[in-house]
This record gives structure tokens, C-alpha cells and sequence, in this order.
């Protein structure tokens, strides 16, 4: 058997979603024999074997998770056996972020729309799916695409999520305040 199909891997997410549940992580080699999985800290150098840890998958709650390394070793064939070690983290997102553009003016605590202008509001990445557009605490049915054309007075606001973790949903921390003059 030749290197390359000897090699073990561990399988499994290993960037996860805030608010996710635990990581699963699975040994490619599931019929091996005494298995021992073990976790090396972020920013040590030792690793540790993790108690009750024996099977060829790993069920890792994700407030021990966080940037750790995590390795298996096992008998196979009387061989002893170590997989390739792979870090587990959480990904991270900035706050929703709403920019604005059009044909308005503003007076530092609204947005004043004039005759034909209107404001257009717009979601930064990466907040790209679940959306939903709020005028006046009331959702807009229909609107749920990144752009929301507000031709009217109104208190508007947003929530959303990134594609990558769609049950993250955020909320725009201050409602954007327009009048229509």
C-alpha cells in the first residue's frame, strides 16, 4: 500500500457558525481499533488525549472548540496510526452595516427626501440571504432583496444573515429615519 493511500484524515466542518451546534468531526479510517482522540490548545505545543474520546467520530461542544487542534490516533493491522491534525474554528462576521445612496439630503439625525428623490438602502457583505426590510417595526412583504428603494417617510430597519451561516440572523442596531418633504 503505497503513502498517499495510507494517509488519514480527519473529515468534517471545521469552520462553524456562531450560535451552531457542536462540530462533528470523523475519522476517515472507521474500522480501526482502539481509537483516542486528542485536542492540542491553541498557542501550546502539547496535545491531550480527550476522555471518553474512543470512537471514530468526535462530538465537540463548541464552547471547547474555539481555534483548538484536534487529532485521532488508532491501531489498524497492529500499526499504530496518527491523523493529520485540523484546527476547528468559529467564523466571525461585523455587525450589519446599511449604506446608503440616491437623491436625498439629510439633516444629521434623518434622511429628507424631495419630490422625485428617494434613498436607497443597501446591505454590506457579507449579509446576503434571510433578509428582511422593516418599515415601522412591520416587515415589508415582498421586499427581501440586499436593496430597498424607500421613496417615503418611515422608520426603516433590517435583518439578515450571511450565506455561509443562514441561521445567524442580525439586526440593524439603529433604525434609518426618513421624511419625505
Amino acid at each position: 500500500m503505497s503513502e498517499e493511500e495510507n494517509k488519514v484524515t480527519i473529515e468534517g466542518r471545521t469552520l462553524y457558525c456562531p450560535d451552531g451546534g457542536p462540530v462533528a468531526l470523523t475519522c476517515s479510517e472507521t474500522e480501526a481499533e482502539d481509537y483516542q482522540w486528542y485536542q492540542r490548545i491553541y498557542g501550546e505545543k502539547d496535545r491531550h488525549p480527550i476522555p471518553g474520546a474512543n470512537e471514530a467520530q468526535l462530538i465537540i461542544p463548541l464552547n471547547l472548540a474555539r481555534g483548538n487542534y484536534y487529532s485521532v490516533h488508532f491501531n489498524n493491522d497492529h500499526q499504530q496510526i496518527w491523523s493529520e491534525e485540523v484546527q476547528v474554528d468559529e467564523l466571525t462576521f461585523a455587525g450589519l452595516v446599511v449604506e446608503t445612496s440616491g437623491v436625498y439630503t439629510h439633516d444629521g439625525a434623518s434622511i429628507i427626501i424631495k419630490n422625485d428623490g428617494y434613498v436607497d438602502l443597501s446591505l454590506m457583505l457579507p449579509y446576503t440571504t434571510n433578509i428582511t426590510w422593516y418599515k415601522d417595526e412591520k416587515p415589508i412583504k415582498g421586499q427581501n432583496d440586499i436593496t430597498l428603494r424607500v421613496t417615503e417617510s418611515g422608520s426603516f430597519t433590517v435583518r439578515a444573515s450571511p450565506e455561509e451561516c443562514s441561521n445567524y440572523l442580525q439586526y440593524l442596531g439603529t433604525a434609518v429615519i426618513v421624511r419625505k418633504l
